[in-house]
């Protein structure tokens, strides 16, 4: 296997002399570039940390390829999943996904006025059943997106549901907080009364 790093690959040699003290500092910032800043699990950009596949101590060496980026959601939820499968419990999956403040404002009143959800966390677990049920119903999902990040929310779903889930969206090349995001805005447009209870 190549080194992508290797003092012969001119673009290893700019990202060392591009400041990085170490090569391990030169690794980390081949890795977040490659991967432009995202968790490669959801998507997000908040609290995203590189990590090694392997780790330097089992004998993982600083290449691109055993590089990840994951935000904190994720490695909580790889936690979450052990810790369950430990105690034999189903596993539970936490989501955040950062909205605007119109989106989030909007859903709140849908929740209001419409019966059927209590929570956005009820509403998010009900849409993402309804797209791994009939993921050609939502054929038109990447249409409704919603580009703000002034508020979190967080929620929590079953592990093996938020799996299916975004087994679809990668199908599109969403990321599941797209696909959130989305089913939320579409959620709230009047035009879409089929998608609620």
């Amino acid at each position: 296997m190549t080194d992508p790093l290797s003092p012969t690959d001119e673009s290893a040699v700019e990202v060392l002399q591009s400041g990085a003290k170490s090569r391990q500092d030169a690794w980390i910032r081949a890795v977040w570039e490659h991967y432009g800043g995202k968790c490669g699990n959801c998507g997000c950009a908040e609290n995203v940390t590189v990590r090694m596949h392997v780790p330097e101590a089992a004998g993982g060496q600083f290449v691109l390829t055993n590089g990840y980026l994951i935000c904190r959601t994720c490695e909580v939820a790889n936690a979450a999943v052990r810790k369950a499968e430990e105690t034999g419990k189903t596993p539970k999956r936490p989501i955040c996904v950062w909205i605007s403040r119109k989106l989030y404002d909007s859903v709140q009143t849908s929740l209001s006025t419409r019966n059927g959800f209590s929570s956005m966390a009820g509403l998010t677990r009900y849409m993402m059943k309804l797209v791994v049920e009939d993921p050609a119903r939502f054929s038109d999902l990447e249409n409704y997106q919603d580009r703000g990040s002034d508020l979190k929310i967080n929620l929590w779903v079953d592990a093996a549901d938020y799996d299916r889930f975004k087994g679809v969206l990668s199908d599109r090349n969403l990321t599941v907080t797209d696909g959130i995001k989305g089913l939320m805005l579409l959620y709230t447009t009047e035009s879409a009364p089929s998608v609620r209870r």
